[in-house]
Formats: structure tokens, C-alpha cells, sequence
């Protein structure tokens, strides 16, 4: 039962093991396993060899090779198309959703032609 809980924080774990607690005293486990961590292991705490953020954001352009060849960035104008192009990628993985056609492979690469 242990193994399963590795890697849950203090507010999923303390439910998981004693589902019997009430809600105050959870909430004290929850404020002394902080203050223990913070104490005793935050200064310790370090990133992985060679990690990078989770949350980081490249400046752009970004350099060739930052990201993978497939992979195409551009700036674009808040409208429509690009809201439901943002609620399209930030839909929940079980839900089915479709994409705004401005923002699909063929328009991209349309929209890179060079008219002569």
C-alpha cells in the first residue's frame, strides 16, 4: 500500500492513509509535515543534473533545435480562431474537442508561401 502513495503530496497522502481523521487534524498533519520538510530538507533540495524547469518558457525566436523539428511556433493575434485554438489544446486528455482550421498544418505552411 506504501508503494502507491510515493510521490503524493501531504494533501492526498493523509486522506489516503487515514481516512478516518477529521478534517482539522488533517490540516495539522498537513502544517507539521511542511514545516518538518521545510526545516530539515528545502536547503537540500536540488534539480536533477541538467533539469530544466517545468514551468519554463524559451524567449523568442527560439533557436534552431530548442524544440522538435514537427514542432512549429508563431505569434498570432488574439481572436476567435486563436481562443478556440488555446481551449482546444488545454482541454481535458479525455475530451474530444476540434481544433480551429487556422491553426492546422495546412494553414501554417499557406501561410509561409511566398506569393510571387
Amino acid at each position: 500500500m506504501v508503494h502507491d502513495q510515493i510521490g503524493k503530496g501531504t494533501d492526498m497522502l493523509v486522506p489516503t492513509l487515514l481516512p478516518d481523521l477529521d478534517e482539522a487534524a488533517q490540516e495539522r498533519l498537513r502544517d507539521a509535515h511542511g514545516a518538518v520538510f521545510k526545516a530539515k530538507f528545502l536547503e537540500q533540495a536540488k534539480p536533477f543534473a541538467r533539469g530544466r524547469p517545468h514551468l519554463g518558457r524559451p524567449n523568442f525566436p527560439v533557436a534552431p533545435g530548442y524544440l522538435p523539428s514537427g514542432v512549429a511556433v508563431r505569434l498570432t493575434g488574439f481572436d476567435a480562431e486563436t481562443l478556440k485554438h488555446f481551449i482546444f489544446l488545454e482541454r481535458p486528455q479525455d475530451v474530444r474537442g476540434d481544433d480551429s482550421e487556422a491553426f492546422s498544418q495546412d494553414a501554417y505552411i499557406a501561410s509561409r508561401r511566398i506569393s510571387a
